[in-house]
């Protein structure tokens, strides 16, 4: 047959791309896989907090609540203090994750406290 496909010759052999050196020293990220983790846990405080940015009556601002407005300004906050840690989470090493960890800690529990209070509001 005259029109016959010829196969397509083999593509060369990629040569692999020369490894780049790297510091002995350097220590190893181990929390790579942890991203998803405490993404989770800032979409959870997201949702609690929207759900009550929705009780402030329309038209107020939260300076206008008093005591309560201060309260869901503070959480907006310590919301935004998890965020930042957990974008950071993942690629911290040694002692600087260990300080980033224990910021989201203490901004959920302050979250945890400002949940309660805004309830008894």
């Amino acid at each position: 047959m005259a029109h016959e496909l010829t196969p397509a010759p083999a593509p060369a052999a990629a040569t692999p791309a020369p490894a780049i050196p790297k510091n002995p020293t350097y220590p190893k990220r181990n929390h790579t896989t942890e991203g998803p983790k405490w993404m989770g846990l800032l979409a959870e405080w997201d949702t609690k907090i929207e759900a009550l940015l929705k009780t402030v009556p329309a038209g107020k601002s939260l300076g206008e609540l008093g005591e309560k407005g201060k309260v869901l300004s503070q959480m907006v906050g310590a919301r935004d203090q998890i965020r930042d840690a957990a974008k950071r989470l993942p690629r911290q090493v040694t002692h600087m994750y260990h300080e980033d960890h224990e910021r989201l800690e203490q901004a959920v529990h302050a979250l945890e406290r400002m949940a309660e209070k805004v309830g008894k509001l």
